[in-house]
């Protein structure tokens, strides 16, 4: 398998080349090198996009204004990345009691932020699940507490797939948890390049992440490889 590194997506980043397609990024973390990444990942594959990274932590200020820069770039897809690092910091600031409803509501927040996309522009919109944590107060015992951030956590990755399934075809999820898994949580995460940066991937999985999302990009774009099987006395699957 092929080791591909930041250093080597960074390089291709820079390559001048027709791009088949455009996306823009939006994120309440850092995610200038995320933009480079995703831009080299697509030159690597032959797929060259025009990557847009709007500024930090402009989520809702770009996608709920008609008249922002995201939609005056007309994107082909529009990449939501929010951290599970802010949405901690949300359920702390939620009162205890109110806890146990603390995904519903963020279920509710990014539904408007979905369908405020949907009503301005015609982009798939792909958005990250939320990776998940080891719980330092509950420990296990937090997957049937619904007041702890893990439950919270959980559920509301469930309840997104649910709704996006069921009601928005054009909102695609993007296994961001599945790559943390993949590497472990060291290689994906740090606590201090969060605080001094706000960087909520590690730059060495950057191109772990750049891939899954072009897997899905490419997918959606229709360039997928095709083979014909046949049996040993040439019958065709």
């Amino acid at each position: 398998m092929e080791t591909v590194r930041y250093t080597d997506l960074k390089r291709l980043a820079k390559q001048e080349c027709d791009a088949k397609q455009r996306l823009a990024l939006l994120g309440d973390c850092a995610t200038q090198q995320l933009a480079t990444a995703i831009r080299g990942e697509s030159v690597r594959r032959g797929f060259p996009l025009d990557v847009l990274d709007a500024d930090y932590d402009q989520m809702e200020a770009q996608l709920l204004d008609p008249g922002s820069e995201v939609y005056a770039f007309s994107p082909d897809y529009i990449l939501l990345f929010a951290s599970a690092e802010k949405l901690k910091k949300r359920f702390y600031d939620t009162v205890p009691a109110e806890r146990a409803m603390f995904a519903e509501r963020e279920l509710e927040r990014f539904c408007g932020l979905w369908n405020a996309i949907l009503s301005h522009c015609k982009a798939k919109i792909l958005m990250f699940d939320f990776p998940e944590e080891p719980d330092a107060v509950f420990g296990s015992y937090a997957l049937r507490t619904p007041a702890s951030f893990a439950f919270q956590v959980r559920k509301l990755n469930l309840r997104m797939s649910e709704v996006m399934a069921a009601d928005y075809p054009a909102v695609y999820p993007l296994a961001l948890g599945a790559v943390q898994t993949m590497l472990g949580r060291e290689a994906f995460f740090e606590d201090r390049s969060w605080y001094l940066a706000k960087m909520a991937v590690k730059t060495d999985a950057l191109p772990a992440v750049a891939a899954r999302i072009m897997d899905t990009v490419t997918a959606l774009a229709g360039k997928v490889k095709k083979c014909i099987v046949t049996d040993l006395d040439n019958t065709l699957w």
